[in-house]
């Protein structure tokens, strides 16, 4: 029981190794140019060894030499080795463009990451931008809409072909309030100008009644908030008989 436990433990940890290992740092490698200069150094070392080797065996025969033999002899011997470093020399520049091919290839991996966040960021920006402008404008609205007025026509007693009405504002207070009647016998009659009205006020008009059934006729009311912005709304009207005078129908500020 006690190596089933161990043997379960065993493979615990490994899995954990292996779940965790890709966060790991990878283990380096020596760089080729380290071992290309180690491999330099131990062939030189090795070739002058021998060199010095076939100098003492020949050591008699050296002693007699020309010296133009002279020279073929440190050309023999250095030769091989200034082609060895040659060779070593243009592999470590190879490697040397590698790094910097790399090392581009990494800034420009960088810069493009850069830029998808800097993307991603503006983005986001906007995003906010636009939630913030679509709070406002329903902030403004509900604003708006708490300072409108609500006109409400009621009709009064008709005398002599002529009907008062009183004007009453159950909405918020306004100003510059102008009253103005329009229906087939006057085209734009000013009941009232300039005024201020008061939530809760009431303003009697004058009209008179033309005596034709089903007439239309149209009350246009213009008025400046408590945030400064004019508005205005029209009621609408329809004659229905001496008696009843104009039965009146409200719409919306505008």
């Amino acid at each position: 029981m006690n190596n089933t436990k161990h043997d379960h433990d065993h493979s615990t940890a490994d899995t954990h190794e292996a779940k965790f290992a890709h966060f790991l740092p990878a283990p380096k490698k020596a760089p080729p140019t380290r071992n290309r200069m180690n491999i330099g150094i131990g062939v030189s070392l090795v070739w002058i060894l021998v060199v010095l080797a076939l100098v003492l065996l020949k050591q008699s025969s050296i002693q007699e030499m020309d010296l133009n033999e002279w020279g073929d002899f440190f050309a023999g011997v250095f030769a091989p080795l200034a082609f060895l470093w040659l060779v070593l020399g243009y592999l470590q520049q190879g490697d040397e463009l590698r790094l910097s091919t790399d090392a581009l290839r990494l800034q420009a991996q960088e810069l493009n990451h850069s830029v998808t966040q800097q993307r991603e960021l503006v983005q986001v920006t906007r995003q906010q931008l636009d939630a913030e402008r679509l709070a406002y404008r329903e902030t403004f609205e509900r604003q708006r809409l708490a300072v409108q007025p609500r006109f409400k026509v009621m009709p009064s007693n008709i005398e002599n072909q002529k009907q008062r009405f009183d004007l009453m504002n159950t909405g918020a207070s306004v100003t510059d309030v102008t009253v103005t009647l329009f229906n087939r016998t006057v085209d734009g009659l000013l009941l009232s100008h300039g005024n201020s009205m008061a939530s809760g006020e009431t303003h009697t008009h004058l009209i008179i009644l033309d005596l034709i059934e089903s007439e239309l006729a149209r009350i246009d009311i213009r008025f400046r908030d408590n945030l400064g912005f004019d508005g205005s709304v029209s009621i609408k009207g329809k004659y229905i008989n001496p008696s009843e005078g104009y039965v009146w129908t409200q719409e919306n500020p505008q």
